[in-house]
């Protein structure tokens, strides 16, 4: 009886997490400005955490998308 409570508990966060990648994904896919906003917020948490747990892959990976996100070309066309 509890364990499925438990399991409610554990899978409404990773539901909502979805749902905001999702809405996050649909604005990068439509060049809404908010989007670049947001995916360059989470990369750059992303790529302190990366960096905090040694995880080098992760690190590199935000990296690129950091500075992809940042070109000129690429930030007028979300603006």
């Amino acid at each position: 009886m509890l364990l499925p409570i438990l399991g409610l508990f554990i899978a409404i966060p990773y539901g909502i997490a979805g749902l905001i990648g999702l809405f996050i994904a649909f604005g990068l896919f439509t060049l809404q400005h908010f989007a670049w906003k947001w995916s360059f917020i989470l990369n750059i948490i992303g790529f302190v955490l990366f960096l905090i747990g040694g995880n080098w892959y992760g690190v590199i990976l935000s990296a690129i998308i950091v500075v992809y996100l940042n070109l000129p070309y690429i930030k007028k066309r979300f603006e």
